[in-house]
């Protein structure tokens, strides 16, 4: 299987507003080979089949969201997949010139340095969140999880300044994004973890079989 024709996704949502200016689409990619302690999303680490679905499928379901404005890769590790995710994105941003790409890596800039197709995805970003999550450095602004992670910024990316204010420091909320009969729910989560109750309620109601992405007992 040809790693640049094809994607392994734990979930996918379109109209994200949660993770980088919206509305977005957003692909969770399945496997990690991180662990880090507080991992909001274990059931994306191992790295077996999810949802395999070909990169020129994706492009065609990006190609009707005239209304959208950029995508974010996350997971999962997207960097193991980089090959596939950067077809993607360059296929999209040929239909769509003016939407911006977020990448979400535990990579840093150094372990990328050392690998020619992951830096080269990576340079396409306009915004690069990179580096391991360390529990202890948990933020609550934001689009880092972490503060021990790195912001680049693409030099004459996409995004005005108060965006990049905003994926800096800016204010958090977490969305549920219905796909078939699954619940994901997008965002950075707060350092308990706890998902509201009113999203798995509104899950439920959709008679979903069951609810992925972060999340712990609600209390």
């Amino acid at each position: 299987m040809p790693e640049e024709q094809y994607l392994n996704l734990a979930a996918y949502a379109a109209n994200v507003h949660c993770l980088g200016p919206g509305p977005r689409v957003v692909f969770w990619v399945q496997g990690c080979c991180f662990r880090c302690p507080g991992c909001v999303a274990p059931d994306w680490r191992p790295c077996t089949p999810a949802h395999i679905v070909t990169v020129d499928a994706l492009i065609a379901f990006c190609r009707l969201l005239t209304d959208h404005r950029g995508i974010t890769f996350s997971g999962g590790e997207p960097m193991l997949q980089a090959m596939g995710l950067h077809k993607l994105w360059r296929g999209i941003s040929d239909i769509h010139p003016s939407w911006d790409l977020i990448i979400f890596t535990g990579f840093t800039p150094q372990m990328l340095a050392k690998d020619e197709r992951r830096q080269k995805f990576a340079r396409d970003a306009d915004a690069l969140i990179a580096g391991p999550y360390i529990q202890a450095h948990h933020t609550e602004t934001g689009l880092r999880g972490s503060s021990n992670q790195m912001i680049r910024f693409k030099p004459g990316g996409r995004f005005t300044e108060n965006e990049r204010l905003d994926i800096i420091s800016g204010t958090r909320s977490q969305e549920v994004h219905i796909n078939k009969d699954m619940a994901v729910i997008a965002g950075i989560p707060p350092r308990s973890g706890a998902v509201h109750k009113d999203m798995i309620e509104h899950a439920l109601q959709k008679n979903t079989k069951k609810v992925k992405g972060w999340q712990k007992t609600v209390p």
